[in-house]
C-alpha cells in the first residue's frame, strides 16, 4: 500500500501549543496588600476581606506605580525600612491607605524560611491586626531636616576620631594636651611648628594629613549649622502661620490687690503642696520644723528610721511652699515661658521696669524673720507657735 500525503489544512485552524507571556488580569477585589520592597525586585501579596490570597506577584521598581495605579484603592502595608517613607508617600498620591509597620511587628507572621514571598504575605497579615502598631509616614521636609541632623552627627563622630588620633599619635612621643575639643589646637599648632622637635619628621608628614582633614570637618560643621539655622526658622515660620491666622480669646485676671490677697489666695490651696500641714513638727524662733523621707535610707532602716526632720528659717520654708503651690487647671512652665528658669529673672526685672514699681519681696520678708514667720502662718493655716 503506498503512503499518500496527507490532505492540506487551512493555516488559520493550525493550533500551535506555546506558552503566553500575556499577564493573568487584575484581580476584581484586593482588600489588603502586603508589600516587600528592595533596591530592583519588590514582592506583591493581595487578599481579599476573607484573608484569600488573590495575587502573589513579583514586580520590577519601574512596574511598582503602574501596578498600583491600575488596583483599586486599598489598604497596604509596607515594613518600615530604608526607602519605606518614599514609597509610601507614592502610593499614597495614588488613593491607597499606606500603613508602615516595624520590621520586629511582622516576624512573628513569617511561616516559612524568611523569603521575599513569605515576608509579603506576613505583611498582608499583620497589617490588619487590631491591635498593630504603625510608624508615622515622613514628609519629604521631616526627612530633610533628619538628614541634616545624621550628616551633623556623622561629621561631629569624624572630628572626635580624628582628634583622639591625633591624641594618640602624640602621646607615643610624649606630647600630651588637656582634655576637651577646643584644647587640640595646641597640638595642630605643634605639629605645624618645624621647629619644634618633639615630632619627629616622618610623624609630622603623617599627621598634618589629619590637621588637614580636621580643619575640614571643621568647616563643613560650621555650613551645616547655617543649614541649620535657617531650617529651623522656615519650620518655625510654619508651624506659627496657622496661629497667626487663628481667632484667639485670651482670658485675663484681675490683679491682686496686695500682698494680703496673694496669701489669702495661695492659703486656700494647701492640699495642692508637697508640705503638707499633717507634716508639720512645729514653729519658734528658729524656723519651721517638718518631718521628710529620705528614700536612700530606706532600704537599710528600720522601722521609721528613715523619716526624719528638717528645720528651715521662715523665709526658705516660704520659697520651698510657695514651688509646689499649683491651682487646678494651671500648668508651672518649668523650661518654657515667661517665668522659664533661664530667663525668668531677666524677665520680672523687665517687667518691673514696665510697670515702674519697687519689689514686692522686700515687705514680705525683714532680716528679723518676723514678718517670715507671719506670712508662713497665713499659708499653712495654723499656727504652730502656741
Amino acid at each position: 500500500m503506498a503512503w499518500t500525503p496527507p490532505s492540506a489544512v487551512p493555516l488559520e485552524r493550525i493550533i500551535i501549543g506555546r506558552r503566553s507571556k500575556r499577564r493573568s488580569a487584575m484581580p476584581k477585589e484586593v482588600h489588603v496588600v502586603g508589600l516587600d520592597i528592595a533596591k530592583s525586585v519588590f514582592q506583591v501579596h493581595g487578599a481579599d476581606r476573607s484573608g484569600k490570597a488573590v495575587v502573589r506577584r513579583r514586580l520590577r521598581r519601574d512596574d511598582v506605580e503602574n501596578f498600583f495605579r491600575d488596583l483599586a484603592p486599598c489598604l497596604v502595608g509596607i515594613e518600615a525600612c530604608p526607602s519605606a517613607h518614599h514609597w509610601a508617600r507614592r502610593l499614597r498620591d495614588l488613593g491607597h491607605e499606606v500603613r508602615l509597620i516595624p520590621a520586629q511587628y511582622v516576624r512573628p507572621f513569617v511561616k516559612t524560611n524568611k523569603n521575599d514571598a513569605a515576608d509579603a504575605e506576613a505583611i498582608s497579615e499583620a497589617v490588619v491586626r487590631p491591635s498593630m502598631r504603625f510608624v508615622p509616614i515622613k514628609e519629604e521636609m521631616q526627612q530633610e531636616i533628619l538628614m541634616i541632623h545624621r550628616v551633623r552627627e556623622m561629621l561631629v563622630g569624624q572630628r572626635t576620631q580624628l582628634i583622639n588620633a591625633i591624641r594618640g599619635h602624640l602621646a607615643e612621643f610624649g606630647v600630651i594636651a588637656p582634655n576637651r575639643a577646643h584644647n587640640i589646637g595646641l597640638l595642630t599648632a605643634m605639629i605645624e611648628d618645624v621647629t619644634d622637635l618633639r615630632i619627629p619628621p616622618v610623624a609630622r608628614h603623617a599627621l598634618r594629613h589629619l590637621v588637614e582633614q580636621l580643619r575640614e570637618v571643621k568647616t563643613k560643621l560650621v555650613r551645616i549649622e547655617e543649614d541649620l539655622a535657617m531650617v529651623a526658622k522656615r519650620s518655625d515660620e510654619a508651624m506659627l502661620a496657622p496661629l497667626r491666622r487663628a481667632e484667639w480669646v485670651v482670658y485675663a485676671k484681675r490683679p491682686f490687690a496686695g500682698p494680703a490677697a496673694v496669701l489669702a489666695y495661695l492659703s486656700r490651696y494647701t492640699h495642692r503642696v508637697a508640705i503638707s500641714n499633717s507634716r508639720l513638727l512645729a514653729m519658734d524662733d528658729r524656723g519651721v520644723t517638718f518631718r521628710w523621707k529620705d528614700y536612700r535610707a530606706r532600704a537599710k532602716a528600720t522601722g521609721d528610721s528613715w523619716i526624719k526632720a528638717m528645720t528651715l528659717p521662715a523665709d526658705e520654708f516660704i520659697r520651698r511652699f510657695l514651688l509646689h503651690v499649683l491651682p487646678d487647671g494651671f500648668h508651672r512652665t518649668r523650661h518654657y515661658g515667661l517665668f522659664a528658669g533661664a530667663i525668668r529673672a531677666a524677665n520680672i526685672d523687665r517687667i518691673r521696669a514696665l510697670l515702674a514699681k519697687d519689689d514686692p519681696g522686700a515687705s514680705l520678708v525683714s532680716r528679723d524673720g518676723l514678718v517670715s514667720m507671719r506670712t508662713a502662718i497665713v499659708l499653712i493655716s495654723m499656727d504652730l507657735t502656741l
